[in-house]
């Protein structure tokens, strides 16, 4: 197994974005289970880049020839997965924000009704 420089930056480069993930999900700013998932991503592209020959194995498995092709592909399937997610989550966003626009609207119908209803003090 060879380690070459390449795979020692790409290796360095994923514990930098993997600390910086975990801060980000400490502080609040993404939540945990998209964290999560970028954590497992820079995993791979750390473990990856210190052992390509896994990827070779995994590439010959997938019967394709090419490595860039290979990761081109697999990164693609990994970014569409995020992206159904997204949507997914944003669909229940718009679903739920479109729930609380009613009840909001019926809250102020019925307060606007019950204040219609009662005598004013200067009457």
């Amino acid at each position: 197994m060879k380690i070459t420089i390449i795979g020692i930056l790409f290796f360095l480069a994923a514990c930098l974005a993997i600390l910086r993930t975990v801060k980000k999900i400490q502080d609040e700013n993404i939540g945990f289970r998209s964290g999560l998932i970028w954590i497992l991503l820079w995993v791979g592209i750390g473990f990856f880049g210190m052992f390509p020959n896994i990827l070779n194995a995994a590439m010959q498995f997938a019967q394709m020839g090419n490595r860039v092709l290979f990761v081109l592909v697999l990164a693609v399937l990994i970014l569409l997965a995020i992206v159904f997610n997204q949507a997914s989550n944003m669909e229940n966003m718009n679903r739920n924000l479109k729930k609380l626009a009613r009840e909001i609207a019926i809250l102020n119908y019925k307060l606007e009704k019950k204040n219609k209803d009662t005598p004013s003090q200067d009457e």
